[in-house]
C-alpha cells in the first residue's frame, strides 16, 4: 500500500496566506489543527472535515474512512462485502444493548463496554479486524 513521507520546514509568515499543494500537511501552531492541501484552497482544508465521522444507534453499513461511535441500544454494524482498500473504526462506548459487528466471511463479533475495532479489507477478507480496548 502506497504512503506519503511527511516532511517539513518552518514557514514564517502565517497558514492562511499559503496554498499548500495537494496531499501536503501544515500544522497550524496557535490553533494545533491539522490542515492538507488541495492545490487551491489557502490556508489548506481542516483534516477534520476530511474525516466521516457518526454517532450511531441503530443498524448501519460502514463506509470506507469513516469513523463510527456506537451508542446504547441493540444493533448491527456492518461492514461491506469485498471492499478493496476499506478501513474504518468502529468505537463502542455504550454499556446497555448489544452492538455486533458483522463482516462478511467471518464470524460476527458481540460489542459491549468500551473498546476499538479496526476494521481493515486485505483484499480477499476482513482478517485485519482487531479489538484494541
Amino acid at each position: 500500500m502506497a504512503f506519503r513521507k511527511l516532511k517539513y520546514k518552518n514557514v514564517k509568515g502565517t497558514r492562511s496566506g499559503q496554498t499548500l499543494r495537494s496531499g501536503e500537511i501544515a500544522v497550524d501552531e496557535t490553533s494545533s489543527q491539522l490542515f492538507m492541501g488541495d492545490n487551491s484552497t489557502q490556508g489548506g482544508n481542516p483534516i477534520t472535515s476530511l474525516i466521516s465521522f457518526k454517532h450511531i444507534n441503530a443498524n448501519h453499513t460502514l463506509t470506507s474512512g469513516e469513523i463510527v461511535v456506537c451508542l446504547q441500544g441493540t444493533y448491527n454494524v456492518t461492514a461491506p462485502a469485498g471492499a478493496d482498500g476499506f478501513t474504518a473504526m468502529v468505537i463502542n462506548t455504550a454499556d446497555s444493548g448489544t452492538r455486533t459487528l458483522v463482516q462478511p466471511g467471518q464470524s460476527n463479533t458481540a460489542m459491549s463496554g468500551s473498546e476499538v475495532h479496526y476494521v481493515i479489507w486485505n483484499g480477499s477478507g476482513y482478517n485485519r479486524s482487531f479489538n484494541d480496548s
